[in-house]
């Protein structure tokens, strides 16, 4: 904050999907006062391989597909749907 800094944007360097410094998305958290913004989009498939977020004791984090069982991997919410269908952008 010294230095003026307001936003850092973090992403995985093998994602061909992200657009740095996405001007759309740093000024939707910026409006939202968020301390921290995240995309995602819906798994493939139970099976895939990518990191997926989750809410770890009321706080955001990622979850890496090797960490996960083939239980979590295909558990289902109440509607039917992947409990773990966030996928790490």
């Amino acid at each position: 904050k010294e230095k003026g800094i307001k936003f850092i944007h973090l992403f995985g360097v093998d994602n061909v999907l992200v657009k740095p410094a996405d001007p759309l998305f740093v000024g939707f958290a910026s409006e939202g006062k968020y301390q921290i913004s995240c995309k995602f989009v819906p798994k493939g498939y139970p099976e895939e391989k990518v990191g997926v977020h989750v809410l770890r004791n009321g706080k955001p984090d990622i979850i890496e597909y090797s960490e996960m069982s083939k239980e979590m991997c295909e558990e289902k919410d109440s509607n039917g749907n992947l409990r773990y269908d966030k996928s790490h952008l």
